[in-house]
């Protein structure tokens, strides 16, 4: 029994060290997008969403009044408020940092956890680290819509980046971004609670649903077709 604990927690920690090892190798790979400034891409909407963070860090209630876009409206409609609330409170955590940099750091950090979310996917749906990892490190380097899609594949810029960074840098989505690392998890979640229904799974599972509809649209379509498929 006390070698198959101690195996069990080893297994546990090399699981541990892949993902911060993912992380790692993400961060270090897109280390310029950490830092402060303007991209060159005028198609990009990150200066706007990250006014957004800056208008709900100046008036955090859900239910008050935006008078900043579309002439004033109820703030909860100026847009799905997951990322922006998350921001908000990085935000005031550093009042004398650059609002703009802020959501910069959050979004690339939500990037880089995007390959480690596929690695606790692939790892828990296959029970193998080595899939686990290889799935990660795939979602890292590659991606198969350049070659699904043409316009996709006429999108890309002189380094062909993983469509979801190019959606990102390009583009300005952060908040896709977040609800791509957001979506796997809230997978293993919806099938734990299926599997065994105990009040903490079913609130685990949620609670990540919810995550996922308040910070994306996109990213809940896929996880609503991706929940239809599972249980079918």
């Amino acid at each position: 029994m006390r070698v198959a604990d101690d195996y069990g927690a080893a297994v546990k920690r090399s699981g541990w060290i892949a993902a911060a090892a993912l992380f790692l190798l993400n961060a270090i790979l897109i280390q310029p997008l950490f830092r402060a400034g303007e991209l060159p891409y005028r198609g990009s909407i990150e200066a706007g969403y990250a006014s957004m963070a800056r208008f709900f860090a100046a008036n955090p209630n859900p239910w008050g009044w935006n008078p900043l876009v579309y002439c004033g409206l109820p703030a909860q409609f100026t847009y799905l408020p997951g990322l922006h609330y998350l921001t908000a409170v990085f935000i005031w955590m550093a009042p004398g940092a650059s609002t703009d940099h802020v959501y910069r750091v959050v979004t690339a950090v939500l990037a880089c956890l995007v390959p480690v979310s596929v690695f606790f996917f692939a790892r828990f749906f296959t029970g193998s680290l080595w899939q686990g990892a290889i799935a990660g490190l795939l979602c890292t380097f590659v991606s198969s819509l350049y070659g699904m899609f043409p316009t996709i594949e006429a999108d890309q810029g002189l380094v062909r980046l993983p469509w979801r960074l190019q959606v990102w840098v390009k583009y300005g989505e952060g908040p896709h971004t977040a609800g791509l690392a957001l979506a796997p998890l809230a997978l293993i979640a919806v099938y734990l609670a299926a599997t065994k229904k105990t009040f903490a799974r079913m609130s685990v599972a949620a609670v990540l649903l919810a995550a996922v509809a308040l910070t994306n649209w996109v990213a809940a379509l896929a996880l609503a077709i991706a929940v239809i498929a599972m249980v079918t």
